[in-house]
């Protein structure tokens, strides 16, 4: 469990360092104030009422793609396998957004016979996580930042309700362009690391996932 100590501290150290721009939306920010938060994320001076990130509300984002096989020091390591999920977008100002998200795994165990799991026998994961998507502007780009913790249900039946649960991990990449005004579509890279919540230890995994992300904005409703 130290690595998951160390990415730990790494998302504390990440997300204190962000709590200023939560201010943005809540209190007044004087003209020089601003100007120093645009320089920290890149938004461009240009990003007014028309542009498409001023225009867009809620974002509902779609993702697959896959999950690598892990290393053989995990109990629970799988073959490589699919991985997909549905993030849901809240921004919190022009640089910073909320997201709630539903995440689906499964893949093989590729033969350790680890906490009852047959060899060969496939194991799906289903999670619940928050994460933060932290933005950088770049010129065509957006560069996301995406640290979070989220709560793992790891069992080797994907209709069963027996499960292991996990608290998660996650440090994540994400390289989005817009294809219209209120679609873009993205690639992301994720690392993950996890470990029971029952007393005394018990299962751990930590994969590394790829992921290809189609996003809709829902319109902003003008007042």
């Amino acid at each position: 469990m130290r690595s998951i100590d160390i990415f730990l501290n790494c998302f504390l150290i990440f997300f204190f360092l962000c709590t200023p721009l939560f201010s943005q939306g809540k209190t007044k920010v004087l003209p020089y104030q601003e100007s120093r938060l645009n320089k920290l994320t890149n938004i461009p001076d240009s990003l007014n009422e028309n542009s498409n990130l001023a225009k867009r509300g809620l974002g509902i984002q779609v993702r697959a793609g896959i999950k690598f096989p892990e290393s053989s020091d995990y109990s629970y390591a799988t073959e490589m396998g699919f991985y997909g999920g549905v993030t849901f977008i809240v921004p919190l100002g022009k640089s910073i957004d909320l997201q709630p998200e539903f995440n689906y795994s499964n893949s093989a165990n590729p033969g350790n016979i680890a906490n009852g799991h047959r060899p060969g026998e496939n194991i799906s994961t289903k999670e619940f996580a928050l994460m933060l998507g932290c933005k950088y502007f770049l010129k065509d780009f957006i560069i996301k930042f995406i640290p979070g913790l989220g709560y793992v249900a790891k069992s080797g039946d994907r209709f069963s309700s027996n499960s292991d649960k996990l608290l998660s991990i996650t440090l994540g990449l994400g390289f989005y362009k817009d294809i219209s005004s209120q679609f873009s579509a993205g690639f992301e890279l994720r690392g993950q690391w996890a470990g029971s919540l029952e007393p005394g230890g018990g299962s751990t995994f930590a994969p590394f996932i790829a992921n290809f992300a189609v996003t809709y904005f829902i319109p902003k409703v003008n007042n």
